[in-house]
This record gives C-alpha cells, sequence and structure tokens, in this order.
C-alpha cells in the first residue's frame, strides 16, 4: 500500500526530490522506479528523463531501461546524449538491438550524418521483423531510407531561398513559437515571459508561463521584439497563450489557451474572439464540436471551402481517432449562424503513425502547409505541404532545403506573395550545434523573387442591358462610358478554374474607394472573379496567369460588369390578335431574339413580365387582357426552357400610360395609344446561384 501511496503522490511533488542529484539518491529502488513510470504515463518527460537517469545509473545493464531513457533524451531534443546512449546500447549486442540500432540511425540522421544512417536503417529493413516495437516496421524503414537519399541530395541542391535567425531581442529565450504575420514590417509570436515560474506545484492554481510578444521591422530593417500585443492578442496568468490565426474575413481570432491539470498533464483548448463594432470580445472557449475536456487542442489554421460563407477551421489533437501521436482534424464554421461542425480527422493522406503539428493553409496556392516526423524526412520534424481540403488530399510533398534541415522545423507561414515568411527551428543559428539543448528559435526566410503573380484590376459597374437587349434597334440607346460608376468596397472572390464544370475557392479581397483591388495568385493558372454584389447582373469574369513569370504584374483592363437596371424595359414590336391574349409569330420571333437570351445569358435573374393597354374599352376588361397577355409571354418563355420560379406575369390594364391617349382638345392620340399598349419586363433580383 505504501508504495502505491508513494507513485500516486508524485502528482502533487513533481516541483521536489527530482530537482536535484543528491534528492535521487536517498530514493529507494522501487521509489525511482515509481516516480519514472508515473511522469512517464502523465506525459512529463523531463521529470521521467531526471528519474530514468537515476534507474539506468543503478540498473546499467538493464537495457529496456537505458532505451526508454534514450527515448526521452530524443522527446527532449537533447540529441547528443541521445547518440552516445544509443551507440552504446547498439554496440553492446549489435546483432540484437535492433531497436537501439533504429534511434542510433535517426539520431545520426538528426546530426546530417545521412551516410551513417542509411546502412543502419538498409539493415533494419530486412530484419524488421525482428523487432519488438511493431511501429518500427518496414513502412517505417522505408519512409527513413528515403529521407536519408533526400538529405545526400540536398547537398548538390541549388538554394535560391535565404534562411536567418531573427536577433536575440526576439530569440531571447529557450522557446519561441507560433508566429502570426500581421503584415510583412509586423508579426506576434509566442515566448517564455519574464519571471516565469521553472516548476509546476499542481497543489495551487497554475501560473502561465508563456504568453504572446509583438515584434516590429524597424528603418533599417532590423527586427525588435519583446513589444506588447493589441488586442486580439490577449494573455492572462491562467493560461499559456500562444499560436493564433485570424480568420478568412479577419472577424474572428482563434488562439491556443493551455495549462497543466491536475494529474500533471498538459491540455491546450482553442479560443476565439469576435470583432464586433471595432472591438474586439473576450476570448471564449469553443465548444465541444472543437475542445476535447480531456485531450489537447491546439494551433489552429484557417482554410477556404466552396462556399464564402463557410471556412474549415483545421487544428491539432491527440485525442482518440487519430492515426497515432499529435494529428490534424478539422471543423467546419457557418458563418450564417454562427456554428461548428463536429470535428473531424483529416485522414491518412495527411496524417501518419507519428507526429503531425503547425498547420498553416496558404490561400492563393489552397496549400496545407504541416510539419511531421512520419512523412519522409531530412531529420526530426519536417515542413510538408498537400493541396486539398478537409479530407481530400493530393500526396504530401516535402518542402525541401532549406526550409527544412535535419533538425525540427515547425511553424511555418508566409505572406500573400510567398517572398517572405517565418519558421522555427532548432537548427543551429544562434546556438551551437553541440548545444545540450537545442533552443527554438524564430527564422526569417525570403525568396529572391516573388513566386505569384501580383494580379491588380478596376472593378465598374454600367448600366448596358437595354442597349445589349435592343441592338436589332437601328435607333438603339447608346450608354456610354458616363454610367460607370466603381464598385467600392465589396469583396471580390478569387477561384481557381479546374475545368470547365468546376472551380476552386481560394480568397476574398476588397476593392477600395475607387474600385481598384489586388491580389497574388499562382503563375500558369486560370481564375474566375465573382463581385458578391446583389445590385449586379453580371457578377464574374475570367482571367488567365498562363506563361507569365514568378514576380510579374498582371494590370488588367477596367472591367465594367453590368448592373440590375432600377427600371421597366420595353419589348418593341409584341404584338398579339386583335382583342386576343395570343402571341402572333413576329411578337414570339422579337421575345426569342431578346429577352430569351437575357435570361439564357444570365441563369439566375428573376423577371417581372408586365402587359399594358390603351383606355379603349372598360377598365375591369382591359385588366383582364392585360393580365392574359403576360401569362402568354411567361408561357412562351418556359416552353423555351426557362424555370417559372423565375418568371412573373402582372398586368396593368390600363394604370400605367407612358403617354396620353387623347390630345387636350379632345381628339384621339394615336401614337400615344400605340406607346401604352406595350409589353415590357422589370429585374426582380437574382435567384442565389
Amino acid at each position: 500500500m505504501g508504495k502505491i501511496l508513494t507513485i500516486l503522490l508524485l502528482c502533487c511533488t513533481l516541483s521536489a526530490a527530482a530537482q536535484e542529484a543528491d534528492s535521487l539518491s536517498v530514493l529507494k529502488d522501487w521509489q525511482v522506479k515509481g516516480y519514472a513510470e508515473s511522469a512517464l504515463r502523465v506525459s512529463d518527460n523531463w521529470q521521467a528523463q531526471q528519474y530514468f537517469e537515476e534507474w539506468y545509473r543503478r540498473q546499467p545493464d538493464e537495457q529496456s531501461i537505458g532505451l526508454q531513457l534514450g527515448k526521452l533524451y530524443l522527446k527532449n531534443r537533447q540529441y547528443q546524449k541521445a547518440l552516445q546512449l544509443f551507440e552504446q546500447l547498439y554496440q553492446s549486442n549489435p546483432r540484437q538491438n535492433l531497436e537501439a540500432q533504429f534511434y542510433l540511425a535517426a539520431t545520426q540522421k538528426i546530426f546530417g550524418r545521412y551516410e551513417e544512417a542509411l546502412e543502419h536503417f538498409e539493415v533494419l529493413r530486412l530484419r524488421h521483423r525482428r523487432i519488438g516495437d511493431r511501429s518500427l516496421n518496414r513502412s517505417r524503414m522505408e519512409n527513413e531510407i528515403a529521407g536519408c537519399h533526400m538529405g545526400l541530395a540536398a547537398r548538390d541542391t541549388v538554394v535560391t531561398t535565404a534562411v536567418n535567425p531573427l536577433p536575440a531581442s526576439i530569440n531571447h529565450s529557450n522557446m519561441v513559437y507560433g508566429p502570426v504575420l500581421l503584415s510583412d514590417g509586423a508579426f506576434v509570436y509566442g515566448s517564455i515571459r519574464p519571471n516565469a515560474p521553472g516548476e509546476t506545484d499542481l497543489t495551487e492554481a497554475y501560473q502561465s508561463t508563456r504568453q504572446f510578444y509583438r515584434a516590429e521591422q524597424q528603418a533599417d530593417s532590423s527586427w525588435v521584439g519583446q513589444l506588447s500585443p493589441e488586442t486580439p492578442f490577449v494573455n492572462t496568468p491562467e493560461f499559456d497563450t500562444g499560436r493564433g490565426v485570424f480568420s478568412i474575413d479577419k472577424e474572428r481570432f482563434y488562439a491556443t489557451r493551455c495549462f497543466i491539470d491536475h494529474r500533471g498533464r498538459r491540455i491546450c483548448q482553442i479560443y476565439v474572439s469576435h470583432l464586433q463594432n471595432g472591438e474586439w470580445s473576450a476570448p471564449v472557449a469553443l465548444g465541444p464540436e472543437v475542445n476535447h475536456p480531456r485531450f489537447t487542442s491546439a494551433q489552429p489554421a484557417v482554410g477556404t471551402l466552396f462556399d464564402s460563407s463557410m471556412e474549415v477551421l483545421y487544428f491539432v489533437s491527440d485525442r482518440p481517432g487519430g492515426a497515432g501521436g499529435m494529428d490534424i482534424w478539422f471543423t467546419v464554421y457557418n458563418k450564417r449562424n454562427n456554428s461548428y461542425r463536429k470535428g473531424e480527422n483529416a485522414g491518412v493522406f495527411i496524417n501518419t503513425a507519428g507526429d503531425e503539428i503547425t498547420p498553416f493553409f496558404d490561400l492563393p496556392s489552397h496549400r496545407l502547409y504541416f510539419s511531421s516526423n512520419g512523412w519522409p524526412g531530412y531529420g526530426g520534424m519536417d515542413v510538408f505541404y498537400a493541396s486539398g481540403n478537409m479530407v481530400t488530399w493530393e500526396p504530401a510533398v516535402n518542402a525541401g532545403v532549406p526550409i527544412n534541415s535535419s533538425f525540427d522545423d515547425f511553424d511555418y507561414i508566409k505572406n500573400f506573395s510567398g517572398q517572405f515568411g517565418l519558421l522555427v527551428s532548432n537548427r543551429p543559428g544562434l546556438q551551437q550545434q553541440e548545444a545540450p539543448v537545442p533552443a527554438d528559435h524564430l527564422f526569417a526566410f525570403r525568396e529572391k523573387q516573388a513566386p505569384r503573380v501580383l494580379l491588380t484590376g478596376q472593378l465598374m459597374r454600367e448600366d448596358r442591358l437595354e442597349e445589349q437587349l435592343l441592338d436589332h434597334r437601328p435607333d438603339r440607346p447608346m450608354v456610354g462610358d458616363s454610367t460607370r460608376t466603381a464598385i467600392m468596397n465589396q469583396p471580390v472572390a478569387i477561384a481557381m478554374v479546374k475545368d470547365s464544370a468546376s472551380a476552386l475557392f481560394l480568397q476574398e479581397v476588397s476593392t477600395n474607394a475607387e474600385g481598384r483591388f489586388e491580389v497574388w495568385v499562382d503563375p500558369n493558372a486560370d481564375y474566375r472573379l465573382s463581385v458578391v454584389d446583389s445590385t449586379l447582373l453580371e457578377r464574374s469574369f475570367s482571367v488567365s496567369t498562363k506563361n507569365m513569370d514568378q514576380g510579374s504584374v498582371l494590370q488588367m483592363d477596367t472591367v465594367a460588369l453590368n448592373t440590375i437596371p432600377q427600371r421597366a424595359i420595353v419589348i418593341d414590336n409584341i404584338y398579339y390578335e386583335f382583342d386576343r391574349a395570343e402571341l402572333t409569330a413576329e411578337a414570339r420571333s422579337v421575345l426569342d431574339s431578346t429577352l430569351l437570351q437575357i435570361l439564357e445569358r444570365y441563369p439566375h435573374v428573376k423577371v417581372e413580365i408586365a402587359a399594358h393597354t390603351d383606355d379603349v374599352g372598360s377598365p375591369a376588361y382591359n385588366k383582364r387582357l392585360s393580365e392574359q397577355r403576360a401569362a402568354s409571354v411567361v408561357r412562351h418563355l418556359a416552353g423555351k426552357g426557362i424555370s417559372r420560379s423565375r418568371l412573373s406575369a402582372v398586368g396593368y390594364g390600363q394604370e400605367r400610360p407612358l403617354a396620353p391617349n387623347k390630345h387636350p382638345d379632345g381628339s384621339d392620340n394615336p401614337e400615344g395609344r400605340q406607346k401604352n399598349r406595350r409589353t415590357e419586363f422589370t429585374l426582380r433580383g437574382m435567384n442565389q446561384p
């Protein structure tokens, strides 16, 4: 009973005996073992390492203890210690200690010793069935071998990307993480706060150690960090904060908040703030659709879907139902009703038996970037990308060198041009490779030229429907450029055209007060741009960047989009048999060449057909006759394939004359009566495409 009680008490005494080697030496063997296993069970790897070191010191012949200690060295990124220990374990019995051989090779790979690692992995590929750990299977060996070959080939790679560590004012601690770009000259990141507690006392309320900071680029291009961030980047003493992302419309901000629970486990949840009337609301935890009460949900990223009213929130979780370790999950947010769909795993085309972390969705390319140690890589965590969304993905692609190194590379983000970005890595930079624990530092990368094309243009609205409709008339009305007005402060949706039947929504930008906009797009692709404006009859147009070079600018001519006329438009030469509602053959021909073409050209427009008479006959008779004539037009158009849901008929009789039916002296006015005997249409909005 005493042994069990002592192990359970570990959760309340993690800040005690393990801190000093002398205090460990007074523990009995069973206590050291109990503390080691308990720390491992609650994923406190640093505490576990200290107890396993003591346990292995006392029992140096126990290979399993040494192997577990070596794995803890790897998790805690004490690579030199891991290398020495795995070398020792392997050399003690090279033909039997296959698991130690695997981790020796994995550690050699981290140090870029690809030739040595490759020899071990090729042997293990043949002997993998003899390894007790089933996760070290042939597939994993193949991945490691592929990674070694990539590392060897990378030595001859021509590098056009400059990757440099940021200054010590940003990389001041042993943990910097989660950059969020505000502009090319400012970003927010997470780091250890000053005077943060070095230990966690589980008998007291958790005191945070990590928080948001802001960095700005100065006039001389140098960077200054440790600045206080503005809302929605909120720090709190109760939670570690960091790794946030703005929604696509910049009206929501998602952030990660973490704490240590009563069992000593680190639990993270995703919080959201809303921009309301120019002010950011206080962060609120997302519901059970996203956050799991017993497992971590963290590192949000936001991507697009086929509908601009919805977006995909990607996040990382270790909850059950994944492929193994940390996986990327997603939920769909619906802006119409402010709801989140139950979280789903992003699937095996992204997730592996290893860990997948720090997702970032690049809107112009519609790619999900993430870091993983389960796909073929150069060593440690590598940055990968895959095109697609939710559970449908193209094969993952390694981002290559110099974005990736043989060490851990993650928290990759870049700007819309793709020319500038940030990542976190423990590669040699500010520290020496021989450092006991390589620190996570922020690196900036810059391409020699922008990988994308800058598309610029101006959008105008103009009323040209009547000119298009009546262009068969010799005296057709000419609208002219004077009717153009800027489509100002309106969102423009950019979609990449995949084929004639589908387009992939990428992102939205807004026009300014002059109707101008600019957006970065990939070269060698076709795009469709759409304006979300209910007053427009034409809402989209096509642009191509085929045969354009990276870093170039595509300046479009002014695009004038047809607006919905705010008036009734008369269709000339619509005749009926005398005192009848049936259309004449000539009238049907005119309808086919005018209104039918408009309805086919704009398949979502809704139209009201109105018929009018002069004042010959009683008002009741004329109204009934005009209703029948308007219905006759609707029947004709429906017979041509136009949905009746788009058509409505109304008869006004003699109620709305355009001209007097009689002259002022009381004599008949034939010209006026002819104008009043008319058929016209009015656009009454659009069906939702």
